[in-house]
């Protein structure tokens, strides 16, 4: 009996494919919920529909998974599970280190699908920063920026979003994809109408809200209006697409002004291919960097 089989929002989980302790292959820091039960047992049963209502108010924000320990001992083992049902929650890092390590117990009303979805999603990490001013707006365009100086707060990616809404609550999606793309992506919200001025500024003044306006390298001239839906996938694809900083690499300015030893090696060979350059017997990030500099002195030459 695998009463999850046919469940597209809940993930059957074993030793093969379960998540926690191990390094994500897109390494995006999903904060997970699982469900440790077992086939024999009559109050898994009962809490069975429960957590399947949960898991579809879930989907897009957190991941759900069920591990049957009556197949997988191991697993729950592990886990710390010696008795069912049990619904943990794992939050990438958590503050509480044994949370971390052993996941956060659910100890509310199991009757109640929404008591177990809404404990989950008070359990979600929010790393979007509140925009406000032009100059806070600034200090999150510095961390989009590429530099040579190693900062705490800089985004591997070079791309900020910012989020234009006029709900007082920040979105649990946006929320989520704060906490997947951390140190990769700076996420920035901006609450209407105190942020009419900022809209105008960034020229989406009068769009209908919410609006995402993406930013390369923090420059506001490299700007893009996202214009899918604003569900979970769609949005997910679209931040993916900024992946290792390649698609906004194509923005970096191939001239003289451009610091190109602060660029990674992965940016410098997409510079090297968006703009033609020949760089052929370049192997390594120092070769990469000399050929391009030549080329922008040749061009500056003639």
């Amino acid at each position: 009996e695998r009463p999850f089989q046919d469940d597209p929002h809940v993930q059957e989980l074993s030793k093969e494919n379960y998540p926690i302790g191990v390094q994500r292959a897109d390494k995006t820091k999903w904060v997970w919920v699982i469900m440790y039960h077992s086939t024999w047992c009559g109050t898994c049963k009962q809490l069975i529909p429960k957590y399947k209502q949960a898991a579809k108010t879930l989907k897009g924000s957190v991941m759900v998974g069920a591990v049957n320990c009556g197949e997988h001992k191991a697993v729950c083992t592990k886990a710390g599970v010696t008795k069912y049902p049990i619904i943990k929650a794992f939050v990438p890092d958590d503050d509480d280190e044994v949370a971390a390590k052993t996941g956060r117990v659910f100890t509310g009303d199991r009757s109640s699908a929404a008591a177990i979805s809404e404990w989950v999603l008070s359990l979600l990490p929010n790393y979007v920063l509140p925009i406000y001013s032009e100059t806070n707006l600034q200090d999150m365009l510095n961390a989009c920026k590429r530099s040579k100086a190693k900062s705490r707060e800089r985004v591997s990616w070079s791309v900020c979003m910012l989020l234009f809404t006029d709900k007082q609550q920040t979105p649990m999606l946006y929320k989520s994809l704060s906490g997947q793309y951390r140190g990769k992506v700076a996420f920035g919200e901006v609450r209407m109408p105190r942020g009419a001025e900022l809209a105008n500024q960034l020229g989406v003044g009068g769009r209908k809200l919410p609006t995402l306006v993406v930013i390369c390298n923090g420059d506001l001239s490299l700007k893009e209006v996202y214009s899918g839906e604003v569900k979970a996938e769609p949005l997910r694809k679209f931040v993916a697409g900024y992946e290792g900083g390649r698609k906004c690499s194509k923005t970096v300015k191939l001239d003289a002004s451009t610091d190109f030893n602060s660029l990674t090696a992965a940016v410098l060979k997409e510079l090297i291919k968006e703009h033609d350059v020949d760089c052929k017997y370049a192997m390594e990030k120092p070769d990469f960097v000399a050929c391009l500099r030549k080329h922008v002195g040749a061009a500056d030459a003639a």
